[in-house]
């Protein structure tokens, strides 16, 4: 059975305790062996926290910055942490990895944790235009409060039905301490939507970069769908978009997939008890012994400004006991505070992660959530889950052994 070619790099507890200002490589980050000159699907995430003040992460190939890689965290209080998330696609250089750099203005303690690097190759395996599509757009643009499009792709899929994973990235330089930055996922063309969308405001910091990164699983019909990422701000105009990217990738290019997706809000509990609120399910049977490539994100609004929240994703067996994937979220108890200020707090949570799966079982990916505090009722919404197989479509098989994939709506 054929294979996608990949890179999958998986951290955890990584030894980011240092008070450096300067950037530095974030240990056992780097991707090595690309192929020069074959195209590849960059996908990064990471959780990064701080004692208090700005932390900065970047992505690297060779000694060149990916400069709308560039994310900051400043969360105004003590002891929190935030995410970092960003994609591109890339033709490979002869000798150049791929590698994660922190740096602390001012000698902070930061630390970073649970990194998931993803790198696909598309060249060879996969058609543009058929498998995936990719559109960034580089200049900067000055925002306002009306929806400026940024990049944009157009696809008709030859196969009705097929499920196609969507998404969008901007980079949003932050000039005062007021005005939200704005980001939303939009649909036109067989169907119209506007959701997933993101909000963040910084007010820790006058000056800083925000990271929207959104995804969406869509059910596509043959018929023209166009995806584009738009940018805006509440009220005044002085913040800029940097960068906007979109990406998508047809999930039934691979030989075992599934996704589940839920516009509506769902109002988070306080804890104790920790994690106690399950926002979103997800449920594959692949039929042999495999390697999924995962992920989750959900839109938090806090509704309030006090408000601090402990998540995490875990994949099990159906039946047998839950377990943490990556491990050690449970344990680590993280409380997560995105922005400093206002309602629309944004926690744009995408993870990815490789595990073995046995033939035969039905395993479940979920997200758990709970908050410090419930003052005007914070909910999530627009909550994702996805799976593929790093094995492809193609091949005979006997009907019988074809995996049967189960969506499961949030509760």
């Amino acid at each position: 059975m054929p294979a996608a070619t990949y890179v999958f790099n998986e951290r955890n507890d990584l030894p980011v305790n240092a008070n450096n200002t300067s950037f530095t490589d974030v240990p056992g980050s780097t991707i090595s062996g690309l192929t020069a000159g074959k195209t590849y699907w960059i996908h990064i995430t990471a959780r990064f926290g701080t004692a208090s003040g700005l932390m900065t992460l970047r992505a690297l190939h060779g000694s060149t910055v990916f400069d709308e890689s560039l994310q900051d965290f400043q969360p105004g209080v003590a002891d929190v942490w935030g995410t970092y998330k960003w994609f591109t696609q890339w033709t490979a250089v002869g000798g150049e990895d791929i590698k994660l750099q922190y740096n602390n203005a001012g000698g902070i303690t930061s630390k970073v944790d649970f990194l998931g690097a993803l790198v696909l190759k598309l060249s060879d395996d996969f058609v543009d235009g058929t498998d995936y599509k990719f559109n960034e757009v580089g200049t900067d643009s000055s925002l306002s409060t009306t929806p400026l499009n940024g990049a944009t792709i157009t696809i008709t899929p030859a196969t009705a039905g097929d499920n196609w994973l969507v998404f969008s990235y901007a980079q949003i330089l932050q000039t005062n301490q007021t005005n939200y930055g704005q980001s939303r996922l939009l649909r036109s063309g067989e169907a119209s939507s506007s959701t997933p969308g993101s909000s963040i405001l910084n007010c820790a910091n006058v000056s800083l970069n925000q990271a929207h990164c959104l995804c969406r699983a869509f059910n596509l019909g043959a018929a023209s769908n166009t995806f584009t990422e738009q940018s805006s701000q509440d009220a005044n105009t002085t913040y800029t978009r940097k960068h906007s990217a979109v990406f998508a990738l047809r999930l039934n290019r691979f030989k075992w997939s599934a996704v589940a997706y839920v516009d509506g809000a769902i109002n988070i509990a306080a804890q104790p008890p920790n994690y106690g609120t399950q926002i979103g399910t997800m449920d594959i049977t692949p039929a042999q012994n495999t390697t999924m490539i995962m992920g989750g994100s959900f839109i938090n609004d806090a509704a309030h400004y006090g408000p601090r929240f402990i998540w995490r994703t875990q994949s099990y067996v159906v039946g047998q006991s839950e377990a943490d994937q990556p491990p050690g979220q449970t344990t680590g108890l993280y409380a997560y505070k995105e922005n400093a200020s206002g309602n629309n707090y944004d926690v744009p949570e995408m993870w990815l992660t490789a595990m073995a799966m046995t033939g035969g079982s039905t395993y479940r990916t979920d997200i758990d959530i709970s908050t410090n505090l419930t003052t005007n009722t914070p909910q999530a919404k627009q909550r994702n889950l996805w799976a593929f197989s790093v094995e492809l479509e193609g091949g005979a098989a006997p009907p019988d052994t074809f995996s049967k994939v189960i969506i499961r709506a949030a509760p």
